[in-house]
């Protein structure tokens, strides 16, 4: 499609649900209290795997985190725009807003070449559901105008090394 690859996802780790009915009325002084290790992981969060068949259904009303399978890359002179794998289907709905800048992926201290999304996801109308590797969205690739310099990148911001979490404001339980 277009100037992207179909991204797949990666149910081999478990997905995060977000725990039902949880409203939170939480105001987090970042000055007093740091950026991290705020919140423990299991009172927001279940980590549920597939089921015997190897399969994950998603249910209508709730919120998920889903790592891709693969590994990605958004070169300096690029910005990719994350998007529904179909259209059409209408079923599922992967991080609206999103949009990965330019140096995802390169020059990791790890040497590994690429990394992989988080996504945000939800389904719209009725459950759905995945099976490890299915396509979950579209990565459309725009070329910019000018090329970003590795400086002004932030290439080796901490989501180069993301794994299947929430978010740092977490600690796990």
């Amino acid at each position: 499609k277009d100037n992207g690859v179909l991204v797949t996802c990666d149910l081999s780790g478990g997905v995060l649900r977000a725990k039902e009915g949880e409203t939170v009325d939480l105001t987090i002084n970042f000055d007093v209290h740091g950026k991290t290790n705020l919140l423990k992981f299991g009172d927001y969060w279940h980590k549920e795997f597939m089921d015997k068949r190897g399969e994950y259904t998603l249910r209508l009303g709730e919120f998920y985190i889903i790592k891709t399978k693969e590994n990605l890359i958004v070169p300096l002179d690029y910005v990719a725009e994350l998007k529904k794998f179909e259209e059409t289907l209408g079923e599922i709905s992967v991080h609206e807003a999103g949009f990965v800048h330019p140096g995802w992926g390169l020059n990791r201290v790890d040497n590994i070449l690429g990394t992989p999304l988080i996504l945000e996801t939800t389904v719209n109308k009725v459950p759905f559901t995945l099976s490890d590797g299915d396509p979950i969205a579209y990565l459309n690739y725009h070329k910019l105008l000018n090329p970003l310099d590795e400086k002004d990148a932030d290439i080796k911001t901490p989501h180069q090394y993301q794994g299947l979490n929430p978010g740092k404001i977490f600690i796990e339980d």
